[in-house]
């Protein structure tokens, strides 16, 4: 009994320290950032002109395999401070904006989209006295297959400001190019997933990881974004 009551005394303590350790003005700050960051939306830019043709293609997969959701993804460079923790870390997240992209068939099972890398507006969101800026879009995709009777998608996301596999930033004129891998055996038998609670089949980025007796039953999809930022398109909008 008095090792517990030693322990929650300690525990107690601890706690105690480390709360006193966070200065008031410093809790303030963390109740008007938490309650600032839910408002703070990103811009559309109605001018857009740094585009990427985008080229999707799944005709090295499955028969029936289409793509069903193409959307792109941005994050500010900069950050808004939301917690501290004593004696640990500081917790602050970038802004983010997610929107659908529309999309064409162009092939059997290849597809063709627009994207702009200057969809956003870029400005001080989080009134710290500079633009924020905004990392390289990403491209999230979904594919699912036709007939589908365990209602499993394929999807994944990409980051076409850098390299496919070496995850190096590109220069702003080298295209990006990816390729990636599933099992098509997993298509027909595939497995539940115990984080998504329904039945999933993996992607991968790269192919190394897949033993010899896979490798035959590999799926692809393919994935290039043209940078074309010289033929501007003043009057884009997303």
């Amino acid at each position: 009994m008095k090792k517990l009551i030693l322990s929650a005394m300690v525990g107690t303590s601890m706690a105690f320290i480390l709360t006193a350790c966070v200065s008031p003005k410093t809790r303030q700050l963390e109740r008007h950032n938490q309650a600032l960051y839910p408002t703070i939306k990103a811009e559309i830019n109605p001018n857009p002109t740094q585009k990427y043709d985008v080229i999707i293609d799944a005709t090295n997969s499955i028969d029936g395999l289409a793509l069903s959701e193409l959307s792109i993804e941005f994050t500010s460079k900069c950050r808004l401070f939301l917690r501290r923790i004593p004696a640990t870390v500081t917790i602050s997240e970038p802004l983010y904006h997610k929107m659908p992209v529309a999309f064409q068939q162009i092939g059997k099972q290849k597809y063709q989209a627009t994207i702009y890398k200057d969809w956003l507006i870029d400005k001080d969101y989080f009134n710290h006295g500079q633009n924020c800026g905004w990392q390289t879009p990403s491209i999230r995709f979904a594919f699912t297959p036709n007939p589908n009777p365990y209602a499993l998608e394929l999807s994944d996301s990409t980051d076409i400001g850098r390299h496919h596999e070496t995850r190096e930033l590109l220069a702003d004129n080298e295209p990006y190019q990816g390729t990636f891998y599933f099992n098509r055996l997993k298509i027909t038998n595939p497995r539940i997933s115990n984080i998504h609670n329904k039945y999933w089949a993996e992607l991968s980025s790269t192919d190394k990881w897949y033993i010899d007796e896979v490798r035959p039953h590999l799926g692809k999809i393919y994935i290039t974004a043209t940078p074309n930022f010289n033929k501007s398109d003043m009057n884009k909008k997303p």
